[in-house]
């Protein structure tokens, strides 16, 4: 298009085009086993990142299977704040023995604990994004963790019906030391009446520089 302007000749022109993003990378493709894992009441977790929100830092995830421990830690410049969970709010809890060494050797024989550190905004975006237990059955969480810190938080949120003892998750295992397989049954195996739907989160710890795995994850969790 050709026109005037104060007597100076102008030539403008436009083209739209549409372009097609590209398709993310899914970050469980990048999930090593073994993995250690909690099963716990959605809400309860809730409240606990709902108070991590005070210290205003990094979160560590700490489990150890001796102790039968799950805690989590902040530290920032409001303060210091742990919490740990009571092993009676624990459905199931797996620690995983890390894997063998690169020479064939199994662990030292000392107790299995595992720590990982993960940003506050992204476990509080995993944790707290839950619908209202009180219209619903219930919310059940399984949060697993891979050998290299990938954290996987799944809800399982029954949709029918009042909050019931029977309508609050899945048959969870009777004893803490639980089955490392252990998964959320699917459609064909929950009864009739229970209509569920499921939500899940995946994030990346904090890594050492350096780490290729890592540097792999964040960009894909920004693609």
């Amino acid at each position: 298009m050709e026109g005037q302007s104060y007597g100076v000749p102008m030539v403008t022109y436009s083209r739209l085009g549409a372009v097609e993003l590209p398709i993310g990378q899914d970050l469980t493709d990048y999930w090593r086993s073994p993995d250690s894992y909690f099963l716990v009441q959605g809400p309860m977790l809730k409240e606990v990142f709902e108070d991590l929100e005070w210290p205003g830092g990094d979160v560590d995830v700490v489990m150890s299977q001796e102790q039968q421990r799950l805690a989590f830690s902040a530290s920032g410049s409001s303060g210091d704040l742990t919490i740990d969970v009571p092993v009676g709010e624990l459905s199931g809890f797996y620690v995983a023995p890390p894997p063998p060494s690169q020479d064939g050797l199994q662990g030292t024989g000392q107790p299995v604990e595992i720590c990982h550190r993960y940003r506050y905004k992204a476990l509080r975006a995993a944790f707290c994004n839950l619908p209202n237990p009180k219209e619903f059955g219930g919310i059940t969480t399984k949060v697993s963790i891979d050998s290299s810190g990938l954290l996987k938080a799944t809800h399982m949120v029954c949709l029918h019906g009042p909050p019931s003892h029977s309508q609050m998750g899945p048959t969870m295992p009777s004893t803490l030391h639980a089955d490392p397989s252990f998964t959320f049954p699917s459609d064909s195996q929950r009864p009739d009446s229970v209509r569920t739907a499921v939500l899940a989160f995946v994030t990346v710890p904090i890594l050492a520089e350096g780490d290729e795995r890592g540097e792999a994850e964040a960009a894909a969790a920004g693609a």
